[in-house]
């Protein structure tokens, strides 16, 4: 019977984990619960970016001996509302990041020329 939490690639298994992004940046220990229905203990690291995969080896499906691995996929749920606490706080973060400005030049490859001369 299909489990929906999990979903099976040969004999791993895959499922997601939504955390926060305090927990994201943070890094926190959670709770993730086996196709049988165990619970693990899990960490995730500070700094971990939304859609990284953690692996638990040996919790997947188990044939023709080894079993698989479990592959818990992080999802960065942000949050639609905040209260006004929550507010101020990430208002302080903006402030102390130096309200940065975002970009997508950073995604673009410098040129020969420009990362020798700089530019």
């Amino acid at each position: 019977k299909p489990e929906p939490r999990f979903r099976r690639d040969g004999d791993n298994l895959l499922t997601k984990l939504q955390v926060s992004p305090a927990q994201a940046v943070l890094g926190t220990t959670v709770d993730v619960t086996t196709i049988d229905e165990r619970h693990l203990e899990v960490k995730v690291p500070a700094g971990t970016q939304g859609g990284r995969k953690l692996r638990i080896s040996g919790e997947g499906i188990r044939k023709r001996g080894r079993p698989g691995d479990l592959l818990v996929e992080i999802e960065v749920v942000i949050p639609k509302h905040v209260t006004g606490e929550q507010r101020e706080l990430y208002e302080k973060i903006l402030e102390l990041e130096g309200k940065k400005k975002v970009t997508n030049a950073g995604n673009e490859k410098k040129g020969f020329f420009e990362s020798i001369l700089g530019g």
